[in-house]
């Protein structure tokens, strides 16, 4: 029996490594079979690196902070300052 995925964008998503970002999105193209933007947004506290992912055009700023806010995101703060 066939089954239809779904899927909402944008998501926030995030990595150990940051190359795996690409193949998250190319992993993502091959599912759905359409184009998936993918935008590195930035190391996390959890020493993570986090990335937007989307269709269309990349989503704007207040978006993605909600997104990220909603992910519990905190970035990484700089131990020098």
């Amino acid at each position: 029996m066939a089954k239809t995925l779904t899927a909402k964008f944008p998501c926030v998503k995030h990595f150990i490594d940051y190359h795996d970002i690409d193949y998250h999105a190319d992993d993502l193209k091959e599912l759905f079979g359409c184009r998936i933007g993918s935008s590195e947004i930035g190391l996390g506290d959890n020493r993570r690196y986090w990335a937007v992912f989307y269709t269309g055009r990349k989503p704007n700023k207040a978006v993605i902070k909600a997104l990220l806010d909603g992910a519990n995101y905190t970035p990484m703060h700089d131990d020098e300052e």
